[in-house]
């Protein structure tokens, strides 16, 4: 887990322009898809390339141009969710023919599968190679709370794990696995199970309201302790500490059924570059309320239904799109109010 350095007001990390065609799972090529108000729908791009390399010329305002590429498993989603999904998520506009046409092609796909899912050995020992990483992990801080919960390392089979996440950001998907070595485990597990390291956070004071503002796209920004200490002034001061938590690949096991419940776009990434077999938390499960997981997802039924979707689902264009989903920032902010309280 990383607190947070200052980083001046306004940098950014650098930009990927384009990035890298995966290699890997083979993808479908028939029927490229084609763009509407810049989003990338249909099939036959492999990860990471759009299905129209060229932006849309139509772009109705700012607001479309701040989103994410993304691949989403509308084979199994609800009308309703798929229309948003189709949109961006956007209340304000409409699916087109072609885009309902897609939607309506994977979930008759997905109907359709008989294929039953087989999920035995999925989980197995990790091998002696890992084992001293695996015991640094183990003693780092975020390592420990999960070993303190139950969870232990083990090499799974992301090929064969359920997917409970509707979509993946393309993008962050790519990034998450450039330069890793498919023949080196230890490179793979610095992917899927990361030793912490201070992440730079942009910092800003708003004097209007008196409050520190900390902004991140990575969704574990988040506050991490507080603190009481001595200024150099003579005065005390009491605070915040603020920083993004280190996230690792988990694996979870519910009703018989293996689950990835953290680390979506690793996992996803990792498939496009042909890597299945991966070092990730793993514990077993005893209620729905026990995962734990986070709104938005696929219900019950869909996950542990007979048909489930699987992680290189979102790789196989006969059931998943090329959508588009906002970009989203997290926000900290830790702000001093001055109260009048009656006694």
């Amino acid at each position: 887990m990383s607190q947070h350095t200052v980083e001046p007001a306004g940098v950014r990390p650098n930009d990927t322009d384009t990035p890298e065609v995966l290699d890997g799972i083979a993808l479908n090529s028939e029927n490229k898809g084609k763009r509407t108000r810049d989003r990338a729908i249909g099939s036959g791009s492999q990860l990471g390339t759009p299905a129209d390399s060229k932006a849309s010329d139509t772009v109705p305002n700012a607001m479309e141009l701040r989103s994410h590429r993304a691949r989403a498993l509308i084979g199994w989603m609800t009308a309703a969710e798929a229309k948003l999904c189709l949109t961006g998520r956007r209340a304000d506009l409409e699916p087109n023919a072609q885009e309902l046409e897609a939607a309506e092609r994977a979930q008759s796909t997905v109907a359709a599968r008989t294929t039953r899912l087989d999920q035995s050995n999925l989980i197995t020992p990790l091998p002696d190679e890992l084992a001293e990483y695996a015991q640094r992990v183990r003693a780092s801080n975020p390592g420990k709370a999960l070993v303190d919960q139950g969870f232990e390392i083990r090499m799974v089979d992301l090929a064969r794990t359920c997917a409970v996440q509707p979509q993946i950001h393309t993008d962050d998907a790519i990034e998450r696995v450039a330069g890793v070595d498919p023949t080196d485990l230890e490179t793979i597990a610095a992917i899927t199970l990361p030793l912490g390291t201070a992440t730079a956070l942009p910092v800003f004071f708003d004097p209007t309201k008196n409050a520190w503002l900390f902004t991140s796209a990575n969704p574990n920004l988040r506050v991490i302790g507080n603190f009481s200490a001595g200024l150099q002034s003579g005065m005390q001061g009491w605070g915040f500490a603020v920083g993004v938590s280190t996230s690792f690949v988990q694996v979870a096991s519910y009703g018989g059924r293996a689950l990835l419940r953290d680390g979506y776009h690793r996992a996803v990434g990792l498939l496009a570059r042909g890597i299945t077999r991966v070092p990730a938390f793993f514990k077993e499960f005893e209620s729905v309320a026990e995962l734990n997981l986070p709104p938005g997802l696929f219900s019950h039924e869909v996950y542990m239904g007979t048909n489930p979707p699987l992680l290189p689902d979102y790789l196989d264009h006969s059931v998943s799109v090329d959508t588009r989903s906002p970009i989203v920032q997290k926000v900290v902010m830790i702000q001093a109010l001055e109260v009048a309280v009656s006694t």
